[in-house]
């Protein structure tokens, strides 16, 4: 449920429903919070296969959806910095 509500926040942002400072915010990442994940029950083998397969799938889709989510707050964070560009060619007098 949480990569599903992170998707739709990504889509609102990418359709301009959102701005991508909201999109950004603490309230909004707040969808991709880190979850604790009990890898003891899925290593004791208590689970049936299927189950701990299952489980195993979604921690590595959510391990990369926090990724994902880190690496465009950290774009977002170098694109602020970042002084503006200016083209070489701009300060010639025609």
């Amino acid at each position: 449920m949480q990569i599903m509500g992170w998707l739709l926040v990504q889509r609102a942002a990418e359709n301009r429903e959102l701005t991508a400072e909201n999109a950004r915010s603490n309230e909004m990442r707040r969808l991709c919070d880190r979850v604790y994940l009990d890898d003891e029950l899925v290593a004791t083998g208590s689970l049936p296969p299927a189950i701990a397969d299952l489980t195993a799938r979604s921690r590595r889709l959510f391990v990369r959806i926090v990724r994902l989510d880190d690496m465009l707050v950290r774009e977002a964070v170098q694109e602020t910095d970042s002084p503006p560009t200016v083209a070489p060619t701009s300060d010639q007098i025609l």
